[in-house]
């Protein structure tokens, strides 16, 4: 009987190509966790228990990696960093606007 072993071999080019492609899902989906958040405040008008201190920080952290990845030219930190800030102009707005 022949000794028939599969050996699953990936090279370092297509170990960073899937890391690439997972990053530029994640980048597209992590700001989308906020949405139920979004539509909470939007729908219920209520801000109790929302920081619109917390929500400037997290643009103002966003602002560095936006420009480490414009630098560098990291489309996935670029992407997800845009998306983060739209996300949170959203809700600063929505703070100010039902506070």
């Amino acid at each position: 009987m022949p000794n028939r072993s599969y050996h699953f071999h990936i090279t370092k080019k297509d170990e960073k190509r899937l890391i690439n492609r997972v990053c530029s899902v994640f980048a597209v989906l992590m700001p989308l966790t906020a949405l139920p958040q979004v539509w909470l405040l939007y729908s219920t008008k209520e801000t109790a228990g929302l920081s619109l201190a917390m929500w400037i920080l997290y643009c103002v952290g966003c602002v560095p990696f936006l420009l480490f990845g414009y630098i560098y030219k990291h489309t996935q930190l670029i992407v997800l960093n845009i998306m983060w800030l739209i996300v949170q102009a959203i809700m600063i707005a929505g703070i100010i606007m039902y506070s």
